[in-house]
This record gives structure tokens, sequence and C-alpha cells, in this order.
């Protein structure tokens, strides 16, 4: 029996960004004899649909070395351990044949492609495993694997009111360094909402906001004791026809294969470079819209710009 630690000490996207290439690594590892232990700071739940056993980051004793969050691939004591967060690699990857030595172009799902490809080499090295990953990048593109989560709180939902559109938008706390968190959403949005009387407006965050095309998440997502609706919220997106969002969190557990590969689906994403955007450089099905999220009155503009041209809202 060998045993495999995969481990990140970072938010719930960190965890999401990298979870087909997990998939992937646990699919070509499922014939051999090994146990794979995923350790994370974050709610189980956010990985629960992925063939791993998860544990507490700090629960492991080798997880209290120094700067061990900053280490990339090492045996000890016959333990193999991975670390999947991508600051460690982000240097040391080739995008495009050009060798980025400092900065890289950004945190997207192809310079994960890249990152994995290296992992995979690297683990070959120390195992007797010949693991190959696919030049594919859409193959790793993250599922939700809708039988693993309770949905007949969705389904319920669903099935009430008719609508032209529904639309999520992601307006919680931003934890990365992807996105501006200065912006009150249902400020922006508010003059849309309140004219477009027949669109449903999802919020992943409680905005205040009582009116009838109005819902937030937090009131149709049971619970159950459970503080993470993160899976829920991109398996409800996948009914949604129009999704906007900063580059974090609940924003990027829409941005499923499911979801990029519908072609009647459109992406508004707010973030500080388009590089950062998750399918960049990707050519997706679903429209994909980017802006810089720095300025209110631009990002008002722009979202209504959208809507209005691509959706005909009025």
């Amino acid at each position: 029996m060998t045993d495999l630690v995969l481990y990140n000490h970072f938010h719930n996207g960190d965890l999401f960004a990298s979870k087909g290439f997990v998939l992937e690594l646990c699919r070509q590892l499922e014939f051999f004899d090994v146990n794979i232990k995923y350790l994370h700071a974050n709610h189980p739940k956010v990985l629960s649909d992925l063939p791993v056993e998860y544990a507490p980051i700090l629960s492991h004793p080798v997880m209290k070395l120094a700067d061990v969050h900053r280490m990339k691939i090492f045996m000890q004591d016959d333990v193999l351990y991975v670390n999947t967060w991508i600051g460690p690699y982000i240097s040391a990857y080739t995008l495009d044949e050009v060798t980025c030595e400092v900065d890289a172009p950004g945190i997207n799902y192809q310079s994960y492609q890249y990152i994995w490809k290296h992992i995979f080499s690297e683990i070959n090295k120390l195992t007797p495993w010949s693991l190959q990953l696919n030049d594919n990048v859409w193959q790793h593109v993250p599922t939700i694997r809708q039988d693993r989560f309770p949905l007949a709180w969705m389904h319920a939902f669903l099935n009430r009111g008719a609508y032209k559109f529904r639309v999520l938008v992601s307006n919680g706390p931003v934890h990365s360094g992807q996105a501006y968190a200065s912006h009150n959403m249902i400020h922006l949005l508010l003059p849309m909402i309140q004219h477009s009387t027949d669109v449903q407006w999802i919020f992943t965050a409680n905005t205040g906001c009582v009116l009838p095309n109005v819902v937030h998440t937090g009131d149709i997502i049971p619970s159950n004791g459970a503080i993470c609706d993160l899976n829920e919220i991109g398996l409800l997106s996948e009914h949604c026809d129009i999704i906007i969002g900063r580059n974090s969190g609940p924003f990027l557990f829409t941005n499923t294969q499911r979801n990029l590969a519908d072609q009647t689906k459109t992406f508004i994403a707010l973030g500080k470079s388009d590089g950062e955007s998750f399918p960049w450089n990707l050519t997706t099905p679903a429209r994909f819209y980017w802006m810089s999220d720095h300025d209110d009155n631009k990002v008002q503009s722009f979202i209504e710009t959208v809507l209005h041209a691509k959706h005909h809202f009025t």
C-alpha cells in the first residue's frame, strides 16, 4: 500500500480549480494499491464528491513543518506529499513556449494544465507509476456530481414561478487577490432588478433587498447544520441563464464544465485581469465577458450593456 497525501492550505476556490486534475490523478491510480488522502482547511463538503479521504490539514504532523505550504512534491517516511496549491509552482511552467521565471500570465485553467502536467511528471520520478495528463484542458475543467448532494430543494425552487431569465449573482466576500472587494452588487444592479420584473435575481449573499424577483441562496439551500453551500450554488447555476460574479469563491464554483459548454449561458466576470478568469484562452461555447471591476459606474454600465445586447433586457 502506497500512501499519497494531497494538501492545500488555502481557500475553497483553490481546491475547486484543481479538482479536475485531482480527479484525473485518482482515476489513473484506481488500479494501484494507493491510499489517497486530501488535507485542507475548508469544509469537508467542498470536495466530498472526489474519491479521496478527507482530513483537517492541521491534524497531520507534517503539515506543521515550516514553509510546508511552499513545498511542492516530496517523500517523507515512505509517504508521497503533493501540494495542490498553485502558489509554489506559479513561476515554473511554460505557456505558449515562453518560460515564465518571475511572472505568470494568470491563474486560470490553462495555467493549471501546465502546472499539473509538471506535477504528474515529478510524481513519476518518485514512484513506479507512469502518469500521463491529456493535453485537452476541457477534460480537466471541474464538474460537480449531482448524485452526491440532496437536490430536492433545487427542483422545488425551479418549479416555482415563471421567469424570462434567471440571473445568479456571486456577491459574497472576496478572499482572493484576483478581484476587488469593494462593490455593493445590489446597489449596482437595483435599477435593472426593479425594471426587469420578469427576471429572477439570485444572490449568493444576503443583500437585505426584499423584492418579489430577488432571492438569496441562503433562503433556499438547506444548511442541515453545514455552513458550506458552494457545490449547491454551482449546481443551481447550471439552471441559470446568466452568471455574474467576481473572480473568487462561489463564482468559481459556477465555472463548471457543464456551464462553460452551454452555448445559451452568459458569464460576466469582474476581476483585476482577464488572465485571472479561469476560462482564459479557452474557446467556450458559453459567452464569457470580462471587465476590470475597479470603477462602480463602469461596471454597472458594462453589465447593463451586455444584458441589453445579448438578452434584450429592457
